[in-house]
């Protein structure tokens, strides 16, 4: 049911990156690889482009960007890379000291606007966990005014936030995207071949998909 569920995902992210193709006849090549544990999609466009992904029970990432061949050689570079992400974790929109008698925690989406659901906000005290809340429909933690060390916020696809003691009761914060499910290539080579795509730097075989 899990490698499913990432099939499918990956196939919505390839559909969706290049969905003009299937309107006008068979413009790409698919190279797969399926296990019990992972499931991976290499799609080369004809007009030079790419999208690549993969997945497992734990982690997925995927990239985009444009290939060339030279010979029996393919090379992949994304079109985003490492230093095209925002350096920066979070930034803190508004930080003042409200008349409630708890600390307030509004997250916004990258776009600073849209409130953020479902970010994880951990209290911790002497490296113990000692409250825990979730941002609800309006991007809003709520947690109880005490001493505390730091405050730890996760989501699955922003980068980790990290609040110290600062006097403050009430903060508004726009998250950052993470980098992590995301690959970046640089001149990616691979050897191509009729019926498959061999990734030599981890020995893996893509096989050409009918």
């Amino acid at each position: 049911m899990t490698i499913r569920i990432l099939q499918l995902s990956l196939i919505v992210l390839i559909l969706t990156t290049s969905c003009s193709v299937l309107n006008f006849g068979r413009k790409y090549v698919d190279y797969v690889v399926e296990t019990d544990n992972v499931y991976s999609n290499i799609r080369l466009n004809n007009d030079s482009t790419f999208v690549y992904g993969s997945g497992n029970r734990m982690v997925q990432w995927n990239t985009e960007g444009t290939w060339v061949q030279k010979n029996d050689k393919i090379y992949l570079t994304s079109i985003k890379q490492r230093e095209d992400f925002d350096t920066n974790s979070f930034y803190i929109l508004d930080n003042r000291n409200n008349l409630k008698d708890y600390i307030i925690i509004d997250f916004m989406d990258v776009d600073s606007v849209s409130p953020l659901v479902g970010m994880t906000s951990i209290v911790y005290k002497d490296g113990e966990m000692i409250e825990t809340d979730i941002s609800d429909f309006d991007g809003r933690v709520e947690l109880t005014t005490q001493i505390f060390d730091s405050i730890v916020c996760k989501f699955i696809s922003k980068r980790d936030i990290l609040i110290y003691p600062q006097g403050f009761n009430y903060y508004k914060i726009a998250t950052v995207e993470s980098d992590n499910n995301y690959r970046f290539l640089r001149n990616y080579e691979m050897i191509r071949k009729e019926e498959y795509i061999l990734d030599e730097n981890e020995n893996i075989k893509y096989k050409k998909r009918d």
